[in-house]
């Protein structure tokens, strides 16, 4: 959810709604709890609290734009006159 209030954002040329991003973690927040609450996910190690942040982490990553990398090279071009052993020369 937080992922698509930072493309409307981004779409509009504007930072994302906080208010809208504080409902989503909200909502969020209370679909983890409710789910954490039943109990019968063995899989789900982490609070709430740090999956939201591991997924904030991701879409920080996601929404920073490009990378963008430089590189740089170098060549050189050498010309002999006259024959390899030198014999034919002037």
């Amino acid at each position: 959810m937080q992922d698509q209030r930072h493309r409307q954002g981004a779409a509009e040329g504007a930072a994302p709604d906080a208010a809208k991003l504080q409902k989503c973690e909200e909502k969020f927040e209370k679909a983890c709890l409710k789910a954490q609450s039943r109990g019968d996910c063995q899989q789900q190690t982490q609070t709430c609290a740090e999956i939201e942040a591991e997924a904030d982490a991701c879409v920080a990553i996601l929404t920073s734009g490009p990378v963008t990398t430089s590189t740089s090279s170098t060549s050189t071009t050498s010309t002999t006159l006259g024959s390899p052993s030198g014999a034919f020369l002037d």
